[in-house]
């Protein structure tokens, strides 16, 4: 099953799945789309009495592939630690109870009266990375037509945090490549929540074609109509 999108522009920006997107564009080469490397983060409550108004980083270690556990906590005040880093093979977004130890230690570093047996599991996330295990940390790759030879294909590789926090940003540098106003903010969120909506049908089906005068489905609102179809754009 291909679909063939007759548009401007196709704008790749599925976060973890961006690279297996990139595997279903026709004659995409392959030294174009960087290895992935997922790189799991879990978070631990903390169900004690909460020291702390605001955030705590631990003094950044170049052996960990992430910031360190730091403390964070939700509007309610509930207090909650992590994320850790560790490379994984597949993505599974499971807790790992045991790891309540080795959590504890780390943040003794900086609350010194923690107890242990009051930290809980909470939720885990997968980072799509772009560099390995005792790699140098990998920047965000946003490539346009100039990098995969493709007229009118953007694509964004290894998104990672702080990518949620500069997502604003983000979308505004992807529309100055398309050559959109960047100022409209309505325009660019409806655009990021459009090109999302359109992975999800596309991360269903085995192969995108994408040609010259077909690469991408996105044009600020009008994207919004074709997608409520559900139905490839010919």
């Amino acid at each position: 099953l291909k679909h063939l999108f007759n548009t401007k522009w196709f704008i790749n920006s599925a976060g973890l799945w961006s690279q297996q997107l990139a595997g279903k564009i026709e004659n995409l080469p392959a030294s174009s789309v960087p290895k992935q490397f997922l790189c799991k983060g879990e978070y631990f409550d903390y169900r004690g009495t909460n020291p702390f108004t605001h955030l705590i980083y631990p003094l950044p270690d170049p052996k960990l592939s992430g910031l360190g556990i730091h403390s964070t906590q939700d509007l309610s005040g509930q207090l909650r630690f992590g994320p850790d880093a560790e490379y994984v093979e597949e993505v599974d977004y499971r807790v790992t109870p045991d790891k309540h130890r080795a959590f504890a230690r780390a943040i003794r570093n900086y609350f010194p009266s923690l107890e242990a047996n009051k930290l809980v599991p909470a939720y885990a996330g997968i980072r799509p990375k772009i560099n390995g295990p005792d790699e140098k940390p990998g920047d965000f790759i946003i490539a346009g037509p100039q990098d995969s030879g493709i007229p009118g294909l953007i694509q964004l590789f290894g998104i990672e945090s702080p990518g949620l926090t500069a997502s604003l940003s983000i979308g505004s540098y992807v529309s100055r490549l398309i050559g959109e106003d960047p100022s409209d903010l309505d325009a660019i969120i409806d655009f990021m929540i459009c090109v999302f909506e359109l992975q999800q049908v596309l991360l269903s089906t085995p192969l995108v074609t994408a040609r010259s005068e077909t690469q991408t489905f996105l044009m600020h609102r009008l994207s919004k109509t074709a997608l409520s179809t559900r139905q490839p754009i010919k």
